[in-house]
């Protein structure tokens, strides 16, 4: 009987041991978990994200990778802003990625946490979780390869998603597919008359506001005269407003004449009518 008695205290001792050494490895888990996060946005984030690390490897059963996370989850619950890891190339496992990935990514992250933390705070939190998620893991001799690429991943994907989220979108200009401008000549004219360069002075001012790839100038005239040489008059039309938009900036190369004579009116008329309206140079601005 006294011997059965031994033999059980025995037991009953091996099992106080196992219950002490087991509570002793969630400690920090434990401690992490009944907090409440205080200060800003960004730590009470960094809180949830480090926890959230340190009951995966407590699941892992990999006891040291849990409290490191439990210790810096503990650390944003009081509100410390917690840097991210400091990578250490003799601290790396074999097989893992170089120390210059870590180094670089490190730089892009902090770059990130500081245009993102007031205004991103959860896509920072969780971006810089992951970040120490992949360097704790590659010098942890218990995680696999799986496990530290799957920390990868996510702050690859998490960081992308942060600088996206801090980077301003470029200014849309709206603007009609093309735009279109017309300026009018006197009879048996080329010469430029000062409502002729207003009209070339705002079709300028367009192109530049809307980044236009080409500039078609189209010479018109009215039916009066022979046909050869309204074919002529309006290049002529045509290549003085062609040298005055050059005169204000206009690239030559990205200049296009037509000259259409009598053949295109903007006001049908018998041969030989003086038809003001037709005596033109349409400017178009093709994107």
């Amino acid at each position: 009987m006294r011997q059965f008695l031994r033999l059980d205290i025995r037991h009953l001792l091996m099992v106080a041991v196992a219950v002490i050494l087991s509570s002793c490895a969630s400690y920090q888990l434990d401690e992490a978990r009944d907090m409440t996060p205080s200060g800003d946005a960004f730590t009470q984030a960094l809180y949830d994200a480090y926890l959230t690390h340190s009951v995966r490897a407590f699941e892992e059963d990999n006891e040291e990778l849990s409290n490191a996370f439990a210790a810096r989850a503990i650390a944003a619950a009081r509100g410390t802003v917690v840097a991210p890891v400091v990578p250490m190339a003799d601290a790396l496992q074999p097989g893992a990625a170089p120390i210059a990935n870590f180094d670089t990514a490190r730089s892009r992250l902090i770059a990130a946490l500081n245009a993102g933390r007031s205004t991103q705070p959860v896509l920072s939190a969780q971006a810089q979780a992951a970040f120490d998620c992949w360097y704790l893991r590659s010098i942890d001799p218990e995680s696999d390869a799986a496990a530290i690429s799957r920390c990868r991943s996510e702050f690859d994907t998490g960081l992308v998603g942060l600088e996206a989220a801090i980077t301003p979108p470029a200014p849309v200009v709206v603007l009609p597919d093309a735009a279109s401008f017309t300026a009018y000549f006197g009879f048996d004219e080329w010469f430029l008359r000062a409502e002729a360069l207003d009209v070339i002075g705002e079709a300028m001012e367009t192109a530049r506001v809307g980044g236009h790839g080409e500039i078609v100038l189209g010479g018109h005239t009215d039916t009066s005269g022979p046909a050869g040489y309204n074919d002529t008059l309006s290049l002529r039309r045509a290549e003085v407003v062609k040298a005055t938009m050059v005169e204000l900036g206009a690239l030559p190369d990205a200049i296009r004449v037509i000259a259409y004579g009598e053949t295109q009116l903007a006001v049908p008329t018998a041969d030989g009518v003086r038809e003001a309206l037709n005596r033109r140079v349409e400017i178009q601005l093709v994107p």
